[in-house]
């Protein structure tokens, strides 16, 4: 994905399609909008010299609380939409990953965007009122709601070094670029007694196991 040619090209095509004010560019992009996260957004970032992009996540109607997230999506739009030169909204229905590739920043609450934001080498910020829960990322700033500005301030000055994106990124994404061999390798292996096993040391191991109750 990081390496195809038809992400690049999506890429350069949104460049061309929004006319980006500024060269800098924050991605706000929340699994749940609800309680005003997104006037917390704006308002903490609206007068930095940055482009501000708004991806909602695209809800399914047959899941619970779909209404009521398409409801708040649609309120903070109509609040927003047209008051700020810097803001942009995306469909929800568009294609994530080439926002997150021409982003500086992804600015969220829980969402695993943060993860995928690493196959770009791009940081991120968690709002802690945004969540209910300690967030288990460890290459993820959090901050509060006070502080979401100072913070993404910092990280676009390249202040944030103590979060080492590149490696994090190396760490998770390991297999990039060499993913289909070594699926090839392990069928291979397990049909035509094939001879390669590097893919052997990517095995997952279960943390819990089942047992049988009385043993």
């Amino acid at each position: 994905m990081v390496n195809s040619p038809n992400l690049w090209e999506e890429v350069e095509k949104w460049k061309s399609r929004l006319s980006l004010k500024y060269n800098k560019t924050i991605l706000y992009a929340p699994s749940f909008e609800q309680e005003g996260k997104e006037e917390d957004f704006i308002q903490a970032l609206h007068t930095m010299e940055v482009n501000l992009l708004i991806k909602h996540a695209d809800w399914n109607d047959n899941l619970p609380q779909a209404a009521t997230f398409k409801q708040c999506i649609a309120d903070m739009r109509k609040l927003h939409e047209g008051n700020y030169e810097n803001l942009y909204y995306i469909e929800t229905k568009e294609n994530i990953f080439p926002l997150i590739a021409l982003s500086d920043l992804i600015v969220s609450d829980d969402s695993s965007v943060m993860t995928e934001a690493l196959l770009f080498h791009v940081p991120s910020i968690s709002v802690s009122e945004w969540r209910n829960y300690t967030l288990p990322y460890h290459y993820v700033f959090q901050c509060s709601k006070a502080e979401l500005r100072q913070y993404a301030e910092d990280i676009l000055k390249d202040k944030g070094k103590e979060k080492d994106i590149q490696k994090w990124s190396s760490e998770i994404f390991s297999n990039v670029g060499k993913t289909t061999s070594l699926f090839m390798d392990l069928v291979e292996y397990y049909t035509q007694n094939g001879e390669k096993r590097e893919f052997l040391q990517y095995r997952l191991e279960p943390t819990y196991e089942p047992v049988a109750l009385w043993n």
